[in-house]
């Protein structure tokens, strides 16, 4: 990848996390025509309408602003100019300071150059569960743990 892609590309998916947890609405600008994407909450396979009303949706649940720290960030230019970015992310949402299970997000982008920046094609989420043991892919012994308590 050309170094002036991956900084444009790595300041542009900054950007965006900066505006997303500022709750500004403008991001809805960022998302092509084509876009699909997943929330890493729900079951449903979003276009553009309903990503963008999800993402009003999302501004009315947590009105207020929060942190959103970058872990880790790298990303991968395709053959056509295409842009594959991924996120580790930290969010610091007041409401979920006691649930650590859901503080971590993972990030996939997907992004098409346009116009000396870029617009996102295909975003998805998935929120990061704590694991005890940090050889298990799936969460069993904080599953087991949490089960203990009931």
């Amino acid at each position: 990848m050309e170094q002036i892609n991956k900084e444009t590309a790595e300041s542009f998916i900054k950007n965006y996390f900066k505006l997303y947890s500022a709750r500004d609405l403008s991001i809805s600008e960022f998302i092509t025509e084509d876009f699909i994407g997943l929330d890493g909450i729900t079951q449903i396979i979003y276009n553009k309408e309903k990503w963008i009303e999800a993402i009003h949706n999302d501004f009315q649940q947590v009105k207020n602003p929060f942190k959103i720290s970058l872990i880790d960030l790298d990303t991968r230019e395709d053959n056509n100019g295409i842009i594959i970015g991924t996120v580790i992310s930290f969010w610091d949402i007041p409401y979920f300071k006691d649930i650590p299970e859901i503080d971590k997000m993972r990030t996939v982008f997907v992004l098409k150059p346009h116009e000396g920046s870029f617009k996102i094609m295909h975003l998805s989420n998935s929120i990061s569960l704590v694991t005890i043991n940090k050889k298990e892919v799936y969460p069993l012994s904080l599953i087991n743990l949490l089960r203990s308590f009931k």
